[in-house]
């Protein structure tokens, strides 16, 4: 096979083929080939500190009581809109809301608000 038959995905004999696909796993084991025992250390702690702040319990007390409303009505499966009219806020404010909650609980999904939710018995 040569480099213009790569360019147009096809061998010698003009067969179609798929380029081969790099999983998003083979590029970081690529990555931390590259990498010297102190920066893999370095990597690991960094790692090691995100796994761990993921599943520590979250701090429901540093919410406001509105934040705790919104939170209880996000895990309830409700958009901002639907929560700026159930609280009779814009969706703007209701959206600002959320960010601040994912922000103090140290969260950025849907799943993750609704996780805390749950175990804090919010809802």
């Amino acid at each position: 096979m040569n480099l213009e038959s790569c360019r147009t995905n096809s061998n010698d004999d003009g067969e179609r083929f798929m380029p081969a696909q790099h999983s998003p796993y083979q590029s970081i084991i690529g990555l931390l080939d590259q990498l010297d025992a102190h920066q893999l250390d370095d990597l690991c702690a960094r790692i090691e500190k995100k796994r761990l702040a993921r599943f520590a319990p979250a701090d429901v007390e540093q919410l406001t009581d509105r934040e705790k409303e919104v939170l209880v009505l996000v895990a309830s499966g409700y958009n901002r809109k639907e929560i700026g009219r159930s609280l009779g806020i814009s969706a703007c404010t209701a959206a600002k809301h959320i960010s601040n909650i994912y922000r103090k609980l140290g969260v950025s999904t849907i799943a993750e608000a609704t996780r805390v939710a749950l175990v804090e018995n919010l809802s």
